[in-house]
């Protein structure tokens, strides 16, 4: 009886030692959201890690996509058709990211909200009023020479 107890416990302190070592480098994957509006406006990020693609939203509406690489455990380089952008991914899986003219360059949180990306239509309506968005990435682009 002693010897089952003491085996009981091993076991369960091995698991939660396992556990307490467990720092698994998150993945860039899935879709990622700011939680708050900022000056009215959500910013979404779809990323398919299969094939190393990206969309960047702005309220639902397509302002940039391209292909991403893994630099390093934490770092992703983005290759937008508009501009290119480095994450750095934090060990919650969020990264903050700075939009001129969104968030007066203030960082803007992103959280991953689902694993799997989230798409939106290529005709959502009043497409009008979001292309001056569009020209907001290309001012950041600029900005930072990036």
């Amino acid at each position: 009886m002693k010897k089952s107890s003491i085996i009981v416990i091993l076991l369960i302190s091995a698991l939660l030692l396992g556990g307490c070592l467990d720092n698994q480098v998150p993945i860039l994957k899935g879709s990622y959201q700011n939680k708050c509006d900022i000056n009215g406006k959500f910013i979404q990020l779809a990323v398919d890690n299969r094939e190393n693609t990206f969309v960047l939203y702005i309220n639902s509406r397509q302002v940039n996509d391209g292909t991403f690489e893994k630099e390093s455990d934490n770092l992703y380089k983005m290759s937008g058709d508009v501009q290119e952008f480095q994450i750095h991914l934090e060990n919650d899986n969020s990264f903050n990211i700075k939009i001129s003219g969104v968030s007066n360059d203030f960082p803007i949180k992103m959280e991953n909200t689902s694993k799997v990306p989230t798409y939106f239509p290529a005709s959502y309506g009043y497409e009008d009023e979001y292309k001056e968005l569009h020209k907001v990435v290309l001012y950041m682009k600029r900005m930072y020479m990036i």
